[in-house]
């Protein structure tokens, strides 16, 4: 999608391509959460507006730290491509 705002650019591109975040609710959604370090610092108000709307988490190693951190309840995954002992790949 095209937009000079990046974050209208991909719900464009989302809606384009048919794609559609799974809504949250009762059947327990989960936002697959990855950040950098360097942008961890956004990590308290991206995780607290999920967490409004109803999305439960699952994230790599260090941003699942961070999230408990924050108080958030957790599912660790591995990161694409690799498999660390007791984590779904």
């Amino acid at each position: 999608g095209l937009h000079t705002d990046a974050r209208v650019a991909l719900a464009k591109a989302l809606q384009a391509a048919s794609l559609r975040p799974p809504v949250p609710g009762a059947d327990g959604a989960r936002a697959l959460v990855s950040i950098a370090d360097r942008d961890k610092a956004q990590l308290p108000d991206l995780a607290a507006a999920l967490a409004h709307v109803g999305y439960r988490f699952a994230a790599t190693a260090g941003t699942a730290a961070r999230l408990r951190e924050l108080g958030h309840d957790v599912l660790e995954v591995a990161p694409l491509g690799e498999a660390t002992a007791g984590l779904p790949a």
